[in-house]
């Protein structure tokens, strides 16, 4: 994880951040709402492709260019699927999932929703 992936990663944790929403279509592919610090909502989506996307400024400008995710999508690595727990990890230095990590995702994303 990189200093500028290090901040966001504090400011998720600062900030008050939840997910509204979470959903999924026909092709596997899995759609979060979540609200921001400001209470603006934006769009998480982990496609089947593994490439994690955010709607937020942040990930379309700044974060991109600094080879890092926005706060939200970490939010949603951390808090809402739960499927790493170490910074440290290899998804931090290439910023995408593995097959076998977007299957690892399908399987927290269904066990989610098992629990409503």
């Amino acid at each position: 994880m990189n200093d500028e992936q290090y901040k966001r990663y504090r400011k998720m944790n600062a900030d008050p951040i939840k997910c509204l929403y979470k959903t999924h279509d026909k092709k596997k592919n899995i759609y979060f709402l979540i609200s921001g610090s400001s209470g603006t909502k934006y769009k998480v989506i982990i496609p089947t492709n593994g490439k994690i996307s955010c709607s937020c400024p942040d990930f379309t400008h700044g974060a991109k260019v600094q080879e890092c995710v926005c706060k939200h999508c970490l939010y949603v690595i951390f808090n809402v699927l739960k499927v790493f727990t170490d910074l440290k990890h290899s998804f931090f230095t290439r910023c995408y999932f593995t097959p076998d990590e977007v299957k690892t995702i399908h399987g927290s994303y269904k066990e989610i929703l098992r629990k409503k």
